[in-house]
């Protein structure tokens, strides 16, 4: 199955494939590691107002690399796109991609 999607004047046909399905996941786990990895209740024991900038910034590459990988340009193509349109457009394409175990598979792409 194929969709199109369209970042700032670029747009990407994707194909849901299972690498590509695997990938989504891969990009799922590293945003979930990062959200555990900082604590964000201002009343814990070691919060620190710096650490919520740190995950901002961390996420922030993380989209932009993630959206680089998808639309295959250089990240500095996303230097002049709003960060939240990023966002919106790799979540498109994760929700698309990750929609493969309910189509269910081809034969032969396990």
């Amino acid at each position: 199955m194929k969709k199109t999607f369209k970042l700032g004047a670029k747009q990407k046909t994707i194909t849901r494939t299972l690498a590509s399905s695997r990938e989504s996941i891969q990009f799922i786990k590293q945003v979930t590691v990062l959200q555990e990895n900082v604590i964000m209740d201002p009343f814990a024991e070691g919060y620190k107002e710096s650490d919520v900038t740190e995950l901002e910034l961390n996420m922030m590459a993380l989209y932009v690399k993630r959206a680089s990988e998808l639309l295959e340009q250089p990240e500095d193509y996303f230097e002049t796109i709003d960060y939240f349109d990023i966002v919106d457009f790799v979540q498109d394409v994760q929700e698309f991609l990750s929609q493969q175990g309910e189509s269910g598979k081809k034969s032969g792409e396990d």
